[in-house]
């Protein structure tokens, strides 16, 4: 089960009801998200999201089976792959 959550006054406050009773024990492992990255993902323009996935359709179609790691950074990074 996932659940979405945010750290408030230093406290989780989850997005939604629990499905458990009161009193049941429960596991939590957090896998912290940077804030950076949270940051900048809200400032962008739904423009640049679309402008984003537009070049991504527009990409030639590869059998992926095929390719050599030297091919995905290739297609990945551009040029020589660095």
């Amino acid at each position: 089960m996932e659940l979405d959550a945010v750290i408030r006054n230093g406290r989780l406050d989850l997005e939604g009801p629990l499905p458990f009773p009161d009193g049941v024990a429960v596991h939590v492992v957090i896998i912290e998200q940077s804030l950076h990255v949270a940051e900048s993902s809200a400032k962008r323009e739904p423009r640049d999201v679309a402008k984003r996935l537009a070049e991504i359709a527009a990409l030639p179609s590869t059998n992926v089976d095929n390719l050599r790691e030297e091919d995905i950074d290739k297609i990945l990074y551009g040029g020589d792959g660095t």
